[in-house]
């Protein structure tokens, strides 16, 4: 049982150097000032990276909602991960990101292991997941104001 278990902890580990992660630094600005976006998806927290094109459609657009419920949205179709919202209305904004679902599959190849961005009927004999992921971040424009979504 316990080789079992180690050898099941070695093979999760062994994914981990792979992943990618999705996260959002939208800091607080003063009143009439641009709000700044930064999408950052990959190894290099805290801060994004170019978005290779072969991976933009698997974003859905940014989304930034004031507490009034206006929205402003920014899609990603250039490997652009850096976006700024002019003259937005004070108090609270809620930014959010999306990697939609994809599937990926992991194969051996040799001694090493070989991903790819398809399911096991595209590539019979390989361990395949579907992955998504989601970012949110709360920031104001002047003061935070009482909305209640970041309030509660």
């Amino acid at each position: 049982m316990k080789k079992t278990l180690f050898t099941a902890a070695l093979a999760l580990a062994s994914f981990a150097p792979h992943a990618h992660e999705l996260w959002l630094n939208v800091p607080p600005v003063a009143a009439d000032k641009t709000l700044d976006i930064e999408m950052a998806y990959g190894d290099s927290f805290p801060h994004g990276e170019p978005i290779p094109a072969a991976r933009q459609a698997l974003f859905a657009p940014l989304v930034a909602t004031n507490g009034a419920g206006q929205t402003e949205s920014f899609p990603i179709s250039s490997e652009k991960y850096r976006f700024s919202l002019a003259h937005p209305a004070a108090g609270s904004w809620l930014v959010s990101a999306t990697y939609k679902p994809t599937f990926w599959s992991l194969k051996p190849d040799g001694e090493k292991y070989q991903w790819r961005q398809s399911n096991k009927q595209q590539w019979p004999g390989s361990y395949c997941m579907e992955s998504t992921m989601s970012a949110k971040s709360a920031s104001y424009i002047g003061a935070p104001g009482k909305n209640r979504a970041l309030t509660q």
